[in-house]
């Protein structure tokens, strides 16, 4: 079989992340949070948008598949399939995408194979292929009745073509060769594209070599027509009939003879001839072999006929898996697309080569040749696809709104397409992993009124995302209107109960982290006493009384949470519920005690608290709650002053519990106990410590704040050499993290401090702290306190006027400016003022009073750091105290 069997374009499951699951520390370098165990929610958590790259190599898969790249496909749906956390729905997809592209790839016992890792056996679309995977076994007994009970609405459109094709692959086998012609031209009628009816012609061609009558009487009788008509068309049409049942008889080496010959026989006027005569050599010979890659180059080179050339462009395609062959394949693309004038197929070349670019990760030529096919070509069924390579190219450079703007043009294209379900979902994921949260809760919504969603999304898990990127929008007004669509949703039959407690538990946590946690409490109080909860599913009433109890600890109730958990424990939890899966009334249990102990230490019951811990740890040993239960106390003896003791357990759960998702994070903490004693054998101990996470887990989130703390230690240790060695090596090896800046801010800061003993420095300080007051993708007040700092190393090398507008350049731009005006963070507001009262101050050392008076008043109208001094400065200047 080969690649147009494959679905087009099927979309996995998106991710749902969690706001509660950022890890990644604020750009002041606060302490990293563990994640706290909650009921069947921290390995989620911990996964954070993972789920994601499934729905997008499952679309690398089936672009590939689509123009006959087998190897890349086949790599692909491979590593989709060995997702445990795959929907089941997804799951089948991708088994049957990659048995269609085994088939393609004539390896049968793996196409069966792959059926078995998830597909859906009771589907039309497995039915399909099992009856392909008969007939080209040669096995018509088992291949009628799969095929007989086929019917080309039961499968996608794009596979309706190969209903016919195996129909007529059926009668061909039962020698009904009239019936099988008929059906063979249902399926090239059927073909949804050129490049689909090529591969119909295909089919045929292979077929004819699979079913073909072989006798030896037959070879004699076409040799004598062969003779009568020699260098002539009846001539070259019984040689390629010769050449098949030689193929037939298995004398191969006979049929390629047969072929060679009457090749070099062919004149100009017969190149139709000569199309049909290599398609059947590189058939024959096998398309991989060298005579099979010589006859479909040459065929792909001097094809009269555009159905042949597309015919020889995928099966090129499938052998390039090859890096010479791909060399090669390439090489001929680019002298292709040269020609003129230019080929009748350029759009299918300009897509086969962006495919190809994309493969091979150039991604400027993938991009290059989308783009001209799209410009040049817009009638070209190829379209489609044009606009695939384009999303692809951005979601690999992260380019999300890129991405959204590429979807949105090709929603344009679909028109009533089944496929506009799935690509409003991707494009509401393009827009949330843009962190245009705005747009993407409104894509979200409009995803919902879709009739056909990707396989595994569910209307539920819509819904979720919409009330998440309202919440993630960071404004009040979205923040309401969230809280207002999830009391909408709540008697939604789609909302499932997990989707849900979900939803509840990251409005839980937007408002602790925006302070509000008494009003989250509040609302969770009023949810759980309102009648129509009592209907609620157990699991949910479970999950949502757990999280009434978290959060009444967070907001300062610990007295009302030992009251809660009590409930929940004989209650919901209780072995005797049966009405909820006994793993959840485990996990909640352990959870619960876990709250118990830190509301016990919260009320200075430290014995009872420490007590807990340790009985927890005996009752649910080597849980999530257990394990978490050593940073619980860790955290309590560290507020005490005791690091040492803290450190000693943080070191111990990171021995003892190295699996654990916690394990990297108690070293990264256990090394924040040993800085705190703040000697320097402390900060020898720490970057030891942060060392031994970065070599023990070395793909874990966490390396890059522990390199990251690592040259702040040698800064402290006055190792600057070091220090600016870590921070290069982070730029280099992190260059796409959300927090690189920060590095990017250290490494300056680590240059400025050597000007004294190699001036030379002072010009790369500069250079960065200049680019990353530019760089629109860097946190706001990163880019504040660069710029901050330019202006300050200008000031501290005796360049003032340089300074005086350095600094200004910051204030107009983030405080004079409307379309640049944020609501900063106290350490923005922080700097912001020192820039303000460090330009004061050089303007009035440049003897220009009242440009200082308008910086100190400005100072005192925005509201930023250094009220005071600013106030301070006013007063003297305004009762003529001087100019200094």
């Amino acid at each position: 079989m080969v690649a147009g069997m494959i679905a087009l374009r099927n979309v996995a499951r998106l991710a749902l992340p969690l706001l509660a699951a950022s890890v990644a520390a604020s750009w002041t370098r606060a302490q990293i949070p563990a994640l706290a165990p909650a009921p069947l929610l921290a390995a989620k958590e911990l996964q954070g948008l993972g789920s994601a790259a499934a729905l997008f190599e499952l679309e690398a898969a089936h672009r590939a598949a689509e123009l006959g790249f087998n190897t890349a496909a086949r790599a692909s749906f491979a590593r989709v399939l060995e997702r445990g956390d795959l929907p089941g729905a997804a799951r089948s997809r991708a088994a049957l995408g990659l048995a269609a592209v085994e088939l393609a790839s004539g390896r049968l016992d793996e196409a069966e194979a792959a059926l078995g890792r998830g597909a859906d056996l009771a589907s039309a679309q497995t039915r399909l292929r099992r009856g392909l995977i008969a007939l080209l076994r040669k096995d018509a007994l088992t291949a009628a009745p799969l095929v007989e009970s086929l019917r080309p609405e039961e499968v996608p459109a794009e596979e309706a073509s190969w209903v016919y094709v195996a129909q007529g692959m059926l009668a061909d086998s039962r020698g009904q060769y009239d019936r099988a012609q008929v059906a063979y031209g249902q399926a090239e009628s059927r073909a949804v594209a050129e490049l689909a009816r090529a591969q119909m012609l295909l089919a045929r061609e292979r077929a004819r070599l699979l079913f073909g009558q072989a006798t030896p009487e037959q070879v004699q009788v076409l040799q004598r027509q062969i003779d009568q008509f020699q260098g002539r068309p009846v001539g070259f049409t019984a040689a390629g009939q010769q050449a098949v049942v030689l193929d037939q008889l298995g004398r191969k080496g006979e049929a390629q003879t047969v072929l060679q010959r009457q090749l070099a026989l062919v004149t100009a006027a017969d190149r139709e001839a000569a199309d049909r005569l290599r398609l059947l050599l590189a058939l024959v010979s096998g398309p991989d072999s060298a005579v099979g890659l010589n006859a479909l180059r040459q065929l792909f080179a001097s094809a009269v006929q555009p159905e042949m050339q597309r015919i020889a462009l995928q099966l090129l395609a499938n052998a390039a898996s090859d890096p010479e062959v791909q060399r090669d394949f390439r090489r001929e693309l680019d002298a292709h697309i040269a020609l003129k004038p230019a080929p009748k197929i350029l759009d299918d070349l300009l897509l086969y080569r962006a495919r190809l670019a994309l493969t091979q990760h150039e991604y400027e030529q993938a991009e290059a040749d989308a783009r001209a096919l799209l410009a040049d070509f817009p009638g070209s069924p190829d379209r489609r696809a044009a606009f695939n390579v384009l999303v692809a190219v951005a979601w690999e450079l992260r380019r999300y709104r890129t991405a959204a703007e590429a979807i949105a043009q090709l929603q344009g294209e679909l028109g009533p397409d089944p496929l506009r379900g799935p690509f409003a979902v991707l494009l509401a994921e393009s827009y949330f992993r843009a962190q245009d949260y705005r747009n993407a809760a409104g894509a979200y919504a409009l995803a919902l009124q879709e009739r056909t969603l990707p396989p595994g999304v569910t209307r539920g898990s819509l819904l979720f995302q919409q009330v998440l990127a309202l919440l993630l929008a960071d404004q009040p007004a979205q923040t309401d209107e969230a809280l207002q669509v999830l009391d909408r949703l709540a008697g939604d039959a789609e909302f499932d109960a997990v989707n849900r407690w979900q939803a509840e538990w990251n409005v839980g946590k937007t408002l602790q982290v925006r302070g509000q946690t008494p009003r989250a409490y509040e609302r969770l109080n009023r949810i759980l006493a309102a009648e129509s909860f009592e209907a609620a599913p157990p699991e949910l009433r479970l999950r949502l009384a757990w999280l009434q109890a978290k959060l009444s600890l967070e907001a300062g109730q610990p007295a009302e949470t030992l009251e809660l958990v009590a409930k929940v424990l004989a209650g919901p939890a209780a072995e005797t519920n049966t009405a909820v899966a006994a793993a959840l009334r485990q996990e909640t249990a352990g959870t619960a005690r876990l709250l118990r102990a830190q509301a016990l230490l919260e009320l200075r019951r430290e014995d009872e608290g420490l007590a807990e811990l340790t009985e927890l740890r005996r009752a649910f040993p080597g849980s999530d709650p257990a394990v978490y239960s050593f940073i619980i106390q860790a955290n309590y003896l560290s507020r005490l002053g005791q690091t040492v003791e803290a450190q000693t357990l943080l070191i111990q759960l990171a021995d003892e519990h190295e699996s654990s998702p916690y394990a990297a994070y108690a070293l990264y903490e256990a090394a924040g106990n040993a800085e705190r004693r703040g000697e320097d054998r402390h900060y020898e101990e720490a970057y030891r410590l942060l060392e031994s996470l970065t070599k023990k887990f070395p793909a874990n989130e966490l390396v890059f704040y522990a390199k990251l703390r690592q040259g702040d230690l040698l800064r402290k240790l006055d190792e600057l050499g070091p220090a600016q060695v870590i921070y290069e090596s982070i730029v280099n090896r992190f260059p796409t993290h959300q927090d690189v800046a920060l590095a990017e801010l250290a490494l300056a800061d680590t240059l400025f401090a050597q000007v004294t003993a190699d001036a030379s420095r002072l010009g790369s300080a500069l250079a960065r702290y200049e680019r990353l007051f530019d760089l629109p993708s860097a946190p706001v007040e990163v880019r504040v306190e660069a710029g901050f700092k330019e202006g300050y190393a200008l000031a501290m090398r005796g360049n003032s006027v340089e300074a005086r507008r350095a600094l200004w350049l910051v204030a107009d731009r983030f405080l004079l400016d409307p379309a640049s005006y944020t609501t900063f963070t106290e350490k923005g507001r922080y700097w912001l003022g020192r820039i303000l009262l460090v330009y004061a101050d050089l303007c009035e050392k440049a003897k220009a009073p009242q440009e200082a008076r308008e910086a100190y008043a400005l100072v005192l109208r925005s509201g930023v750091w250094g009220e005071n001094t600013a106030k301070a400065a006013l007063e003297r200047l305004n009762t003529g105290a001087g100019v200094r």
